[in-house]
């Protein structure tokens, strides 16, 4: 699966986050998270 189709899927998601406090875009902080996850990342 390609970047892209991850981007289709997470651009439904509503960004909730105070515009003024967002220093990186949601995508972004998502994919991550899901790299780090997959990596086995640990808290």
């Amino acid at each position: 699966m390609q970047i892209d189709h991850f981007k289709e899927h997470f651009q439904m998601i509503i960004d909730q986050r105070q515009r003024a406090k967002v220093t990186y875009c949601l995508f972004d902080v998502l994919w991550n998270t899901l790299c780090s996850v997959i990596a086995g990342a640990k808290g």
